[in-house]
């Protein structure tokens, strides 16, 4: 539901419907337009460097394609976020016997999730990056087993869903802005769009 109305054209470069319910909350016009970028991670590239790179290009790529068709001022937003256990980013498990193994790694530790965000303007750019530190619990195989069955996990790097059931598997979280673990670090967001001038509320 759009509250305000701005002189700029606000897009999110993800079809995430968590990030839109993050943006949402702003009560401003947005519309969302995918970004078709390659994401493979570069030889050497850590997961902070992965994260940052995929934000910027995804926002900037929707910049490039929108641009010359825009009579308003553009402000698009790229998220990116990445995993990483032990210095390990960590992928998709896409079988349930991967999920299992990969959140059975995890009892009684800590998976860092890095948050970037890229707001591109035709004449703008800022970047932010957040850091979120998730500690599990000493969790059983029954325990882990269970959450698998019952959470749809195999397309989610880290086997599991902070936005979900997954929450059960914490002990605690470590972070500066709780929205950064759903995918979109609103306090910045927001302060960065009333930079740029958008009107919020």
């Amino acid at each position: 539901m759009s509250l305000v109305k701005n002189k700029f054209h606000v897009i999110l470069a993800s079809q995430s419907p968590f990030r839109a319910e993050l943006l949402n909350r702003l009560g401003i016009d947005f519309e969302q337009v995918s970004s078709d970028i390659d994401e493979t991670c570069r030889p050497g590239e850590s997961a902070q460097e992965l994260t940052q790179r995929l934000a910027t290009r995804k926002a900037q790529f929707v910049l490039d394609r929108l641009e010359s068709m825009a009579d308003e001022t553009l402000v698009i937003i790229g998220s990116d976020q990445v995993a990483s256990h032990r210095g390990k980013i960590l992928g998709k498990p896409r079988s349930r016997e991967n999920a299992i193994k990969q959140l059975s790694t995890f009892k009684n530790d800590k998976v860092e999730f890095f948050t970037a965000v890229s707001v591109l303007t035709h004449a703008e750019k800022f970047e932010h990056l957040d850091v979120t530190q998730v500690y599990f619990k000493e969790l059983s195989l029954k325990q882990i087993e269970n959450y698998v069955d019952a959470e749809d996990v195999l397309n989610c790097a880290g086997s599991f869903k902070s936005e979900g059931l997954g929450i059960s598997l914490f002990k605690k979280i470590k972070n500066q802005d709780p929205t950064a673990l759903i995918g979109l670090p609103m306090i910045w967001v927001a302060n960065c769009l009333q930079k740029i001038g958008i009107k919020i509320p």
